[in-house]
């Protein structure tokens, strides 16, 4: 198991807030041995699928704001969210029953906005700590960046991942769609840039 496989779904369903998230509190062994678990047994995708539904009926039994930033976020993500409501995603999850959900669906997409994120981090094991950090800074590590073009809502946010701890001569690798790579690969490979970051991890 590596920190790693966490983000591979993100490939094909498209819930970068949250595996960024899950990523760096496996990193720092908080929910290691669940993850653990749950790849040995083969559930690693019902298991993200149950994190995220959590959460999700959490914000709604307080009516949370956070459940309209969410909706209208992944609105913005194209024609096939339009109608994306958090309680038909719920109900997407809950229809899935015994059999494994495809990991290829794209209509598991969710768009996390930034306070949504620390939020969840919050919530998730207590990591109080969690904040967005002032400005950007590239030789930041242990932390979840948040890339985006610069303009529109939320800086034009597109995209989440956590950026591993450095140390001496060691910048920190970014976990991105299953693999490691440098930050600098990151950025031009997606063709964006920093807005966010999310410390106190």
């Amino acid at each position: 198991m590596s920190i790693e496989s966490i983000s591979v779904l993100n490939q094909g369903w498209g819930i970068c807030g949250f595996a960024s998230a899950i990523g760096a509190l496996y990193q720092s062994g908080v929910v290691r041995q669940t993850i653990k678990q749950a790849v040995a047994r083969n559930q690693l995708m019902t298991r993200l699928l149950a994190e995220i539904k959590s959460y999700l009926v959490t914000l709604q039994s307080e009516n949370s704001g956070l459940i309209g930033e969410i909706e209208t976020f992944t609105h913005t993500f194209g024609p096939k969210f339009a109608s994306f409501t958090v309680q038909g995603y719920i109900a997407k999850i809950n229809s899935i029953g015994g059999v494994d959900p495809r990991a290829d669906d794209s209509l598991f997409g969710i768009a996390m906005p930034p306070d949504a994120v620390v939020d969840y981090l919050h919530r998730a094991v207590g990591l109080k700590r969690a904040q967005l950090l002032d400005g950007v800074n590239q030789n930041r590590t242990n932390v979840i960046i948040g890339l985006g073009s610069g303009t529109g809502l939320y800086h034009g946010l597109k995209h989440w991942v956590y950026r591993q701890k450095g140390g001496f001569f060691r910048s920190g690798k970014v976990i991105n769609y299953g693999r490691k790579e440098e930050l600098s690969a990151t950025l031009k490979n997606t063709g964006l840039q920093i807005v966010y970051q999310i410390g106190g991890l």
